[in-house]
């Protein structure tokens, strides 16, 4: 697992809240810190923007008796974007700086350390965006946002949700009403872009493997019980079950599809046809079985249904191995009145 270099610049006497910082960060990303101490401060940033991310530290400690211009211009506003470096400032305690580096990605720790915290870690999560405070939900935030956490029964997430999704790097919002394990599995990799071409139960390890270095919110709107243990992902994933009403629809919609083919085998090929292009082969073959079923319980010809699952699946064991792609020509021709 290859982690996110990042580099803070630092006196000794700030020893302490820099180890503070880099244990909050640390638990809330997959990023590997290590230290610079070295003074000048100035020429312990311009080794460390080598490296993906640095922080310079300012704090009387830190600073030169005397800021020269022509000497940290360049490291601190132009060399990190040359090196396509990410640069920020720490403000560990009052002293002289540059003012004008108040405009760059500047963090201010004098009025409490973990707001300025917070702050670096959504630049780290979205650094191409200007960090901003939020405000509010400040035990949600305090069980959710600065650590990885597990939250069940909320009344409901989006004032959260709304309010609060810069605190992670990825959100997903998943309605696990009447949906199936399969189901819920492949509605979250879609989520998150995670692709996940394999069986049910290989899909999930995928998704562990994720989310121990991508630091991601998932909501799950009326999941049951029993599949609280299915999303206990682990790693920097918060989850958080809610039991209102949810805002988002199934794509395609499974809660409808039962009843859909008790009517008509054509909303099945229309859902395998959806999950194709999302390449989502576990909830593809979840939903051939379902047809599969009633075409067997009605009489009605399953040739075609039966030749889709023979591309899906390996035939030394049933769901073991899925290929590339699926049979997209193969189609049940029609209703049940056919």
């Amino acid at each position: 697992m290859s982690l996110l270099s990042f580099v803070i610049c630092h006196a000794p006497a700030d020893a302490a809240l820099v180890a503070q910082l880099a244990e909050y960060l640390t638990a809330n990303l997959s990023v590997e810190v290590s230290f610079d101490t070295e003074p000048p401060l100035v020429q312990a940033v311009e080794r460390a923007i080598s490296a993906p991310f640095a922080l310079a530290v300012f704090s009387p400690a830190a600073i030169p008796e005397v800021w020269k211009r022509p000497e940290w211009e360049p490291v601190f506003l132009k060399d990190p974007e040359e090196f396509g470096s990410h640069l920020g400032f720490f403000l560990a305690a009052d002293c002289k700086f540059p003012e004008i580096l108040r405009r760059e990605r500047f963090f201010d720790a004098t009025a409490g350390f973990l707001e300025a915290a917070r702050l670096v870690r959504q630049w780290m999560l979205h650094p191409y965006q200007l960090p901003r405070r939020i405000f509010g939900h400040a035990d949600l935030r305090a069980s959710l946002s600065d650590r990885p956490g597990t939250l069940h029964g909320l009344d409901s997430a989006s004032p959260f949700l709304t309010e609060c999704a810069l605190d992670f790097g990825q959100v997903c919002r998943v309605d696990a009403r009447g949906r199936t394990a399969t189901s819920i599995l492949g509605e979250t990799g879609y989520q998150l872009g995670a692709a996940l071409k394999e069986t049910s139960e290989r899909n999930r390890e995928l998704l562990v493997e994720y989310l121990t270095i991508h630091r991601a919110l998932l909501i799950y709107d009326n999941l049951p019980e029993e599949h609280r243990d299915l999303v206990a992902f682990g790693g920097l994933a918060t989850v958080v079950t809610t039991t209102g009403p949810s805002p988002v629809t199934s794509v395609p919609d499974f809660l409808t599809l039962p009843d859909r083919l008790e009517v008509s085998l054509v909303a099945g090929w229309e859902a395998c046809e959806a999950l194709d292009k999302m390449q989502r082969y576990a909830e593809k073959i979840e939903v051939l079985h379902a047809m599969l079923e009633v075409a067997t319980r009605k009489s009605l010809s399953d040739w075609s249904i039966k030749h889709e699952l023979s591309f899906m699946l390996d035939e030394n064991g049933p769901g073991t191995s899925l290929p590339p792609t699926a049979a997209a020509a193969v189609r049940q021709l029609g209703l049940f009145s056919e």
